[in-house]
């Protein structure tokens, strides 16, 4: 019996997709110094902490090393779950360049626990790294990996951001310094794309930090 869904777009499994990311900033990449993020989740509702000028909010992000002593004054009662409860309760999961490499943290769900109390409670993907391809120019990222991995399925829409964060500790983790205009979106299917360029107007960040254009395919 063959059964057709309206609301999802249903690849063969036998298929091999492939999702290729490419992110531009203003200036050269900072690989050492800086962070940068690829977000994904199953809904447009992805949330990052507002990046003012006067301020750019310390960003320990789920399974990452981070310094207690950096956290804002809001959350040091209440420690990590505040970011939980507010933003990565929004993430399926996340791709972090640091150091030259790719992490991949999944929620195992639709978004990380938001009552979560012990960030180390989430690892990273351990032979991601082995699973996909990562290149860079001057002022360009390129990843590739099987779409498989993160959507099993291959079906459906993933929506998508990105975000760039100033490593400020002697961690994994620091503040976070640009963030996408807004969320994106990409229905899964062979030879799609979507790509966007971001308004660049941040005076107050390096240019390597600055997000200026992106572009996904799927393969």
């Amino acid at each position: 019996m063959l059964c057709i869904s309206c609301a999802r777009t249903v690849t063969e499994r036998s298929t091999t997709l492939f999702m290729t990311i490419n992110i531009q900033t203003a200036g050269n990449l900072d690989l050492i110094n800086n962070n940068y993020f690829i977000i994904f989740s199953e809904s447009s509702d992805i949330a990052l902490p507002d990046t003012p000028s006067s301020f750019k909010p310390y960003f320990p992000t789920p399974g990452r090393e981070f310094e207690t002593g950096s956290f804002i004054e809001d959350f040091t009662v209440e420690g990590i779950t505040p970011y939980y409860e507010d933003y990565f309760s929004t993430w399926s999961e996340y791709i972090v360049i640091h150091k030259e490499t790719p992490y991949l943290y999944q929620s195992g769900s639709t978004g990380f626990d938001a009552t979560t109390t012990k960030n180390a409670v989430y690892d990273y993907r351990r032979n991601f790294e082995q699973e996909c391809t990562l290149s860079t120019t001057s002022d360009t990222i390129s990843l590739q990996f099987d779409l498989s991995i993160i959507e099993p399925d291959l079906s459906g829409t993933r929506y998508f951001t990105f975000a760039t964060s100033e490593i400020t500790d002697n961690t994994e983790t620091g503040s976070i310094q640009d963030k996408a205009d807004q969320v994106e979106s990409i229905i899964i299917n062979k030879n799609n794309i979507s790509t966007g360029v971001e308004q660049s107007d941040e005076d107050d960040i390096s240019s390597s930090s600055d997000i200026e254009k992106w572009r996904i395919e799927i393969l």
